[in-house]
């Protein structure tokens, strides 16, 4: 098998402009999504002693960073 080397040294580097302040707007159900799973974890401190977090990630974030209206949320507990 013939191997093919790729070089990108001569590629032209452009950095990107990062603002200084990120947002995110949440409509009304991610917003109550996102209260609700706060409201968990308040509760399971609270009733079991367990500290712990949840965390909001994968193509939804990345959708509502880049302002893309996507319907659709997946999550996993």
């Amino acid at each position: 098998m013939a191997s093919t080397s790729l070089s990108l040294k001569h590629v032209q580097k452009q950095r990107i402009q990062v603002p200084e302040t990120m947002s995110v707007t949440l409509t009304e159900e991610e917003d109550q999504i996102c209260a609700l799973l706060d409201e968990y974890t308040k509760r399971v401190k609270e009733k079991d002693g367990v500290s712990t977090s949840c965390r909001v990630a994968g193509g939804w974030v990345r959708d509502k960073v880049n302002r893309q209206c996507y319907v659709r949320l997946s999550y996993q507990l």
